[in-house]
């Protein structure tokens, strides 16, 4: 027999025994790997990090929720009503002849006026300045809505101003709808009877708007018309004068056919202006009557009444988002710290030389800010 060696034998005469397959060492998470077996490893491994700051922010998200006042609101909705002073059939057609529109179709009922004319300035401003009476427990508070917000910004002015963005932001929430034309408006405060006041007030600014401006319209259109009937007066009694004067000198027109049809035309002259005079007459009395009208120009849906419960908080979704929320904040930042270990083992160079440039930022700086600490000193 051959005494070459085997190979698979060693000098002692016992066999080496095979490598160990992988399979049976520790599993480990290779460096840059992003699979799912990465990240639900490094949720497991961080676990108990992931739950207690999500606890936290649960915790810290309901506090702020249960700390913040209670908020009641009072809606109220409403519609235009097209309402403007009534005309004589043909009076409109008249003031257009002579260059004047007296058309009924108002543009400013539309619900997006009303939306527009419910923010303005004004309005906000005479909201905010009207003084309410509300009960805040056993005590009745009294004042503007600068002194019920504590509203103090050192200047008249900017403490309005303040207020004014105060009642656009915070409390009034504005919304219509071009179908319905039905203008809805919620009045959210921390207290009941506050919202219920504003929203009863800015009826009252509305209905206010509307019967001034109602009123105007009416006193311009009676101006108009005042001026019209001296004038159409004025021609009435030209033509009948005419007419009286033709009878006076032509007692017997009927023979002779030029001076009946002179009689004919004079008196078509006269019958047409008091058909003029007759519906500028009627239409004068009406624009009196419309300059001194006090009819509300909205129709209320939803009358403003006092909230019976506070609004809705929610406490128990807000929660559930504070945990979710804390849960991916954690993850990303672990994740970030998971990647910056595995590269700075991998370049730990790069990472000396940016400890190197935040130290020297760190120190200029200090060097900026230095001289601003000793000038307020």
């Amino acid at each position: 027999m051959s005494n070459s060696a085997d190979p698979r034998v060693a000098h002692s005469g016992t066999s080496t025994p095979p490598p160990r397959s992988s399979l049976h060492s520790p599993t480990t998470v290779t460096e840059g790997d992003g699979s799912l077996v990465h990240v639900a490893a490094l949720v497991l491994q961080y676990r108990r990090i992931l739950v207690l700051v999500s606890l936290i922010c649960s915790g810290i998200v309901t506090a702020i929720t249960l700390l913040l006042p209670k908020k009641y609101t009072t809606t109220v909705s409403f519609a235009p009503v097209s309402v403007s002073p009534t005309m004589p059939s043909g009076i409109g057609g008249l003031a257009s002849q002579l260059g004047v529109s007296l058309s009924s179709i108002d543009a400013s009922q539309s619900p997006d006026f009303y939306a527009e004319l419910l923010a303005t300035p004004e309005v906000l401003r005479r909201l905010a300045l009207t003084e309410y009476r509300v009960s805040d427990g056993a005590d009745t508070l009294r004042g503007t809505l600068v002194d019920l917000y504590g509203i103090d910004e050192g200047d008249p002015g900017k403490t309005l101003a303040e207020a004014i963005r105060v009642l656009d932001k915070k409390i009034l929430s504005i919304s219509f709808n071009r179908q319905t034309s039905i203008v809805s408006v919620d009045v959210k405060t921390k207290w009941r009877d506050l919202s219920y006041e504003v929203a009863a007030r800015l009826l009252e600014l509305v209905n206010e708007f509307n019967l001034n401006r109602l009123q105007l319209q009416a006193s311009q259109e009676r101006r108009f018309l005042g001026e019209r009937l001296d004038t159409a007066r004025a021609e009435l009694r030209r033509a009948e004068g005419a007419l009286e004067e033709f009878l006076q000198r032509n007692r017997s027109y009927p023979n002779s056919p030029t001076l009946l049809f002179e009689h004919d035309r004079l008196q078509r002259e006269a019958g047409l202006r008091q058909d003029v005079y007759s519906m500028l007459t009627q239409a004068f009395e009406q624009a009196r009557m419309q300059a001194v009208r006090n009819t509300p120009s909205i129709s209320l849906i939803d009358h403003p009444v006092p909230a019976l419960r506070y609004d809705p908080r929610h406490i128990a979704l807000k929660a559930l988002g504070g945990v979710f929320g804390g849960a991916v904040l954690t993850f990303l930042v672990l994740l970030v710290g998971e990647a910056a270990r595995e590269q700075r083992a991998k370049a730990p160079q790069d990472f000396d030389r940016l400890s190197l440039l935040w130290a020297s930022t760190r120190k200029e700086i200090g060097r900026l800010v230095l001289p601003l600490r000793r000038r307020d000193r």
